[in-house]
């Protein structure tokens, strides 16, 4: 274990500070030594309950979400395939100036640093302009061993049930949103008696979990920041469990040929990652995942911040070896 990477975190409700965790930042790989580990000895936050979806209002939740999300994008689409052109100029001008700047640059204290404020400050607003969508997804069914990439500072840590979930592992890279993190888990009031909680800095590339170690995967808004959209998304489904779900809902990149994938593919060049965690806007996420051989639920598309985003939603189940195949 290494030295304490943050001072305590106050808690807001009880009074009593968090203890700080551990993290040994020299391991490259995704042994005890790499992560967080909270006990029930080391916590002070007390476990509440959390509601669980019903079925009949995941699914009532999941139309509703769908008519909604769309419904305010289709009007604006065409505004940002001009919107995006312009863009798209600006940003090979920033990318010419910002190449020659970007070695010279240090990505953990600066980019790293300036996603989490402004993601501190958006993930509230874009979670609840989500909401529904995650609960017609039904991520209080999330069972077993679980694994979310990504989880930034913690939304979707309310979703969850503590009484399906043994052990909840936190794939997060940018190190400056731990501290609110493990804030977010501990006021979310999971009782470590229950189940184990492990938080990782390394990305899903830099991971070494054992095959068939997770139970339940879920990337909410995560895979358009890696670098090779692929090999990440077969290492989730190498990880996955014969039988697990891998829930999805991510933004993706407009057709192509439209001027506004034009735009989306100029300013991921550069620009747009620089400020937004390594975020890419034209990922083909769906293309990608459906790739794999697990069966496929996509079970909404829509659009988000005023049209600009088209984004998708669904769940993959890996098959059950050669049986499993034919039934599924």
């Amino acid at each position: 274990m290494g030295k304490p990477l943050y001072p305590p975190v106050p808690a807001k409700d009880n009074g009593a500070p968090l203890r700080p965790y551990m993290l040994d930042q020299e391991s490259a790989s995704s042994d005890d030594s790499d992560f967080y580990q909270v006990s029930a000895s080391e916590a002070n936050a007390t476990e509440t309950s959390k509601p669980e979806a019903s079925s009949e209002d995941s699914g009532k939740s999941s139309i509703d979400s769908s008519s909604s999300v769309t419904s305010a994008g289709q009007a604006v689409t065409g505004v940002w395939d001009h919107v995006y052109a312009l863009l798209a100029l600006g940003a090979l001008i920033a990318v010419c100036i910002a190449a020659a700047a970007a070695p010279h640059l240090s990505s953990v204290s600066i980019s790293d640093a300036f996603f989490a404020k402004i993601w501190s400050f958006m993930s509230p607003h874009v979670d609840a302009h989500v909401k529904d969508i995650k609960e017609s997804l039904n991520l209080s069914t999330a069972w077993g061993n679980v694994l979310e990439v990504g989880p930034g500072t913690g939304a979707n840590l309310g979703y969850y049930s503590s009484k399906a979930v043994t052990s909840l592992t936190l794939l997060e890279p940018n190190t400056a949103m731990h501290a609110e993190l493990l804030h977010t888990a501990s006021m979310a009031g999971w009782n470590p008696d229950m189940f184990t909680l492990r938080l990782s800095a390394n990305t899903i590339e830099s991971a070494s979990f054992q095959p068939a170690s997770f139970d339940f995967i879920v990337s909410t808004f995560v895979l358009c920041s890696v670098d090779d959209l692929p090999a990440a998304v077969e290492r989730l489904y190498d990880w996955l469990k014969p039988g697990g779900t891998f829930v999805f809902l991510e933004h993706i990149g407009d057709e192509k040929g439209k001027w506004a994938r034009w735009g989306q593919d100029m300013m991921s060049l550069f620009l747009w990652p620089a400020v937004a965690g390594g975020c890419r806007l034209n990922h083909d996420t769906v293309t990608v995942i459906q790739n794999l051989d697990w069966k496929v639920d996509i079970s909404g598309k829509g659009r988000m911040a005023v049209g600009a985003l088209p984004i998708v939603w669904g769940r993959a189940t890996k098959k059950k070896g050669w049986f499993g195949s034919i039934w599924q």
